[in-house]
C-alpha cells in the first residue's frame, strides 16, 4: 500500500506543480500581453481546459476505498475525501459486499453483523479486490457463498 501512497503522493505533487505553471503563465500573460490574449483566444481556452479534469482521481486510476485499523483507531478512507473515524470495538473479521450495480461497498462485522460503512461511488470500470495487513499476524481470508446477480 505505501508503494502505490508513494506514487499517488508523486503524481499529485506533479499535477499541483504543473496547475500552478499553467496559473503564472496565465497571470504573465494577462499582466504583460492583453494583445496576445486577445489574438489567441483558442489558446487560453485550451489552458483553462487542461486545468479542469472531469475527476483527477479517476484520470490516474487511483480510486481505492478501505477500512484501516491503526493504533486500535478504526478508518473509513476514500481520497480525496476526510479519513472518517468509526466506532466499532474489538473487530475480528470483516465481510465485505459489493453491489456494483448500486454503488456501494460496505463492511461488516462478519462476527455480529453489524454495518461498518458504505462507500457509494458510481462504479463504471472493473474493480479489482485487495486484501493486506501490516500487523505481524497473518490475515486470513475465510471462505463464504458468493452470490451474483445481473441484475
Amino acid at each position: 500500500m505505501s508503494m502505490m501512497d508513494g506514487k499517488i503522493s508523486a503524481l499529485s505533487r506533479d499535477i499541483e506543480a504543473l496547475t500552478e505553471t499553467i496559473k503564472a503563465t496565465e497571470e504573465v500573460l494577462r499582466a504583460g500581453d492583453v494583445l496576445f490574449m486577445r489574438s489567441h483566444p483558442a489558446t487560453v481556452k485550451r489552458v483553462q481546459q487542461r486545468l479542469q479534469l472531469e475527476d483527477p482521481q479517476l484520470h490516474l486510476r487511483a480510486l481505492y476505498w478501505h477500512i484501516l485499523l491503526i493504533d486500535g483507531i478504526l478508518k473509513a478512507v476514500a481520497p480525496p475525501l476526510q479519513d472518517k473515524v468509526l466506532s466499532v470495538k474489538e473487530l475480528q473479521r470483516v465481510r465485505v459486499q459489493l453491489d456494483f450495480i448500486k454503488g456501494k461497498l460496505s463492511f461488516y462485522d462478519a462476527d455480529t453483523n453489524t454495518h461498518i460503512h458504505t462507500f457509494t461511488h458510481k462504479f463504471t470500470d472493473r474493480l479489482f479486490p485487495h486484501f493486506g495487513s501490516l500487523n505481524t499476524l497473518p490475515l486470513k481470508i475465510s471462505p463464504t457463498e458468493v452470490s451474483v446477480s445481473t441484475g
